[in-house]
């Protein structure tokens, strides 16, 4: 998993996932233990896969936004320097965006306006 790569590749850092969207049909069961292992802050697009996650993280502290212009506002208000800031939504994201391209592009969009 990717959660648990970047954890062993920069293990001072703090990781911030971005993830969820809707389900496939999919268990998150091992996705939810490395998100409690190895992620110190959790936003969750809407869908269903993101309910999904909520029931397997009880008691892990969980930001639900509405748009990836919220989420990538709530990460630049909890990252510090040298934190990792990850996109890996591990479901699908029709809901919100045309495909997989459409989301990292808007990622990435918003992103860049944070710079400005």
């Amino acid at each position: 998993l990717s959660v648990r790569t970047f954890k062993e590749r920069f293990p001072e850092s703090e990781i911030i996932l971005i993830a969820g969207g809707v389900d496939k049909k999919l268990s998150y069961k091992n996705l939810a233990k490395e998100i409690r292992e190895n992620i110190a802050h959790l936003i969750l697009l809407p869908g269903t896969a993101s309910d999904k996650l909520k029931k397997q993280l009880r008691n892990f502290k969980i930001y639900s936004v509405k748009s990836m212009k919220q989420a990538v506002r709530k990460t630049s208000k909890l990252a510090k320097k040298g934190d990792v800031v990850l996109l890996s939504p591990g479901a699908a994201s029709f809901n919100l965006f045309k495909n997989e391209f459409d989301r990292g592009e808007q990622f990435i969009k918003t992103v860049n306006k944070l710079k400005k």
